[in-house]
C-alpha cells in the first residue's frame, strides 16, 4: 500500500465530503424504547470529479492519479481545496499539549499564534501519516490564550490515542481516502 498525494495542480470540477457512521440501534419489542450504541468510529468520505472538458495536461494529471491508486489498494492523501486554510486566524507550529484519548471530542493544543482564532468548521489533521493521524473539524469557535494554547471541541471523536506533542496541521489538513468501486473511465473529445 502506498500513499498518493493529490497534486496541487489538479483541477477539480467538484469536491464533496461526508461522514459515515457505524451506529447500532436496538428497539425493545415490549416497550418500544431505543438504545443506540457505537459499533465503530465515524469515517470521512470524499468525492471528487473533474470539470469537463479538460486540457490534455490536466487530463493527464487525473489519469496519473487514478492509475496510481490501483483501485482501492493505495490511498489518496487529499485536503479540502475550497478551504485549505482555517477560516480563523490560526497559525504557528501547533501541537497537542496533552494526549488525545480514544473517544475524546476535545483536544488541547499549544504553539499557536497568541489570540489566534479557530472557527467552527475549520479542518485540522492531528498527527502525521496514514494510520497514525486523524482528520477532524472544529465544532465550536476558539480563541487561543495569550500563550497560544486552548482546548478545542472536535468531531468525529478520536479513533485511537494520539500522544502529546503530535503535530496539529492547519494548512491543507489532509485525510486519507480509498477509492470505492471497481471501475474508472474517462472520455476524450477529438480536438
Amino acid at each position: 500500500m502506498a500513499v498518493i498525494t493529490m497534486s496541487t495542480s489538479l483541477v477539480l470540477g467538484r469536491q464533496s465530503f461526508r461522514t459515515r457512521r457505524f451506529d447500532i440501534t436496538e428497539t425493545s419489542d415490549i416497550t418500544g424504547k431505543q438504545a443506540v450504541r457505537l459499533l465503530g468510529p465515524p469515517r470521512w468520505g470524499m468525492s471528487i470529479a473533474s470539470p469537463s472538458p479538460l486540457s490534455m495536461s490536466s487530463g493527464a494529471l487525473w489519469e496519473n492519479m487514478v492509475m496510481q491508486l490501483r483501485g482501492s489498494i493505495n490511498v489518496l492523501a487529499a485536503w479540502d481545496v475550497n478551504k485549505p486554510r482555517p477560516l480563523g486566524t490560526l497559525a504557528g507550529a501547533t501541537v497537542l499539549s496533552a494526549n488525545a484519548l480514544a473517544g475524546a471530542t476535545s483536544i488541547s493544543i499549544s504553539g499557536g499564534t497568541p489570540a489566534a482564532t479557530i472557527i467552527a468548521g475549520d479542518w485540522l489533521t492531528i498527527g502525521t501519516g496514514h494510520g497514525t493521524s486523524q482528520l477532524v473539524k472544529a465544532v465550536a469557535n476558539l480563541t487561543l490564550s495569550g500563550g497560544g494554547t486552548g482546548t478545542l471541541a472536535i468531531e468525529p471523536p478520536i479513533r485511537k490515542q494520539i500522544n502529546s506533542g503530535a503535530v496539529v496541521t492547519w494548512d491543507k489538513p489532509q485525510g486519507y481516502y480509498r477509492m470505492m468501486g471497481t471501475e474508472v473511465s474517462w472520455d476524450g473529445v477529438p480536438g
